[in-house]
């Protein structure tokens, strides 16, 4: 008995202790969110990157900024094992030079991909008819950035529909800097985090490690599943500021998650991105809208998909400040009072890519010939989607400044009509 009780006292910790102890000194995992536009989070990111001696894994979409790469080139140069994944399709962006010609490694993958359909719709595809779909090319018989049949029945899937989203930096076994935009040398809406936990950090090595060797969001199944592990699916960690979730595409599904949490939303639904294509996304925001919720949405004009355009203008859509180059998706919800005055739990979510289709093509019966579209999907885009929910009676720093973010871009945006 005594044994138990003793167990029960460590796991406790403050609830058996007859010491004070802190909130965040209970807490295995602790968080550092950098949200305003003198954030120094790139400038402490650089900082821990150079002093690094163990080792770094980093994962970019893009690199153009040569103060990241020659931070990791240090690293690398003192004797820490440095390891770097990128997208196929940007290899040529000058930090992802530097690194190369400094021999740091550097892994690149979501280039092209070729492979077999289900066997039950290759009948289709293999009839396939040569038009167009608004503004994307169906089935043509060669060209760029198309998604077409071979004679075979193999589909041929353009790389840079494929896309490797991930902006994160993993050093030494505890610490994680993840951003929600690339580092491209774009304007955007500052907005990272720095966490401190083992167990959060390990998740990150996991997903690090399948890019690494090449299993990224190409890498499918016979039946064209994702072939990365889905052993993490939805990882929480407790921090001092809230529950923390992790949500790894395309394993996890970062767009269709946003519209159960768009259904689920009892107050308010805020989304600001940087496209948003989705047609079932676009339904559940209807729903809302239609039903008396508060819903804003920001997109940019510049990167919008047309064919959904006229629904998002419907929404009362917001465009984008021509300043911002990227619209980093964040989706806050139930932060304004319910109709019945209740306030509910808040919370938000961070994506690394932007609200894209849930499906990679879509099938058109159309007599004699049928018509495939392919779309740009978080099916085939590896990524990370992280989730920030308050605690209880909670007055919760983080959300309220991710909040204000929304409100600074949707309040300098500009009416869609």
């Amino acid at each position: 008995m005594k044994r138990i009780f003793l167990m029960i006292c460590l796991v406790g910790l403050a609830a058996c202790s007859t010491e004070e102890v802190s909130y965040q000194s209970a807490l295995e995992t602790k968080a550092k969110f950098f949200l305003n536009q003198e954030s120094t989070s790139r400038a402490e990111m650089v900082k821990e990157i150079r002093e690094a001696r163990g080792h770094v894994d980093a994962a970019f979409q893009r690199l153009n900024d040569n103060d990241v790469a020659n931070a990791l080139i240090a690293a690398h140069n003192a004797g820490a094992k440095v390891r770097v994944v990128g997208d196929f399709d940007f290899q040529t962006d000058s930090g992802f030079v530097l690194l190369l010609a400094a021999d740091v490694p550097v892994v690149f993958g979501d280039g092209e991909l070729r492979y077999l359909p289900d066997p039950t719709i290759s009948p289709i595809l293999d009839n396939c008819g040569y038009s167009t779909r608004g503004d994307k090319v169906i089935c043509p018989a060669s060209g760029e950035n198309v998604f077409r049949p071979l004679s075979n029945g193999e589909m041929v899937r353009p790389s840079d529909y494929n896309v490797m989203s991930h902006t994160f930096v993993r050093i030494g076994e505890r610490v994680v800097w993840n951003f929600a935009s690339p580092l491209d040398g774009s304007t955007t809406v500052p907005l990272a985090f720095r966490i401190d936990g083992e167990s959060m950090s390990e998740s990150f090595e996991r997903e690090f490690n399948q890019l690494y060797t090449n299993v990224f969001s190409i890498s499918v199944d016979a039946y064209n599943g994702p072939n990365k592990s889905g052993v993490q699916f939805e990882p929480m960690y407790l921090t001092e500021f809230g529950e923390v979730y992790l949500r790894f595409s395309p394993q996890d599904r970062v767009t269709k998650t946003v519209i159960d949490e768009v259904y689920k939303a009892r107050a308010s639904v805020f989304i600001m991105t940087d496209t948003l294509s989705e047609d079932f996304l676009l339904d559940a925001l209807e729903y809302k809208k239609n039903n008396g919720f508060e819903v804003r949405l920001v997109v940019n004009q510049a990167a919008q998909d047309p064919d959904a355009l006229a629904r998002l203008t419907a929404l009362g859509v917001k465009f984008a400040p021509a300043s911002l180059d990227y619209v980093p998706t964040v989706v806050v919800l139930d932060t304004e009072p319910t109709r019945r005055g209740d306030i509910e739990l808040q919370r938000a979510h961070v994506a690394s890519h932007p609200l894209w289709k849930t499906a990679p093509f879509a099938i058109y019966f159309d007599e004699p010939n049928d018509e495939v579209e392919v779309y740009k999907s978080d099916s085939f885009a590896d990524g990370v989607m992280w989730s920030l929910t308050a605690y209880p009676n909670q007055v919760n720093p983080p959300l309220n400044g991710i909040k204000k973010l929304f409100n600074d871009t949707w309040n300098s945006s500009t009416e869609s009509n």
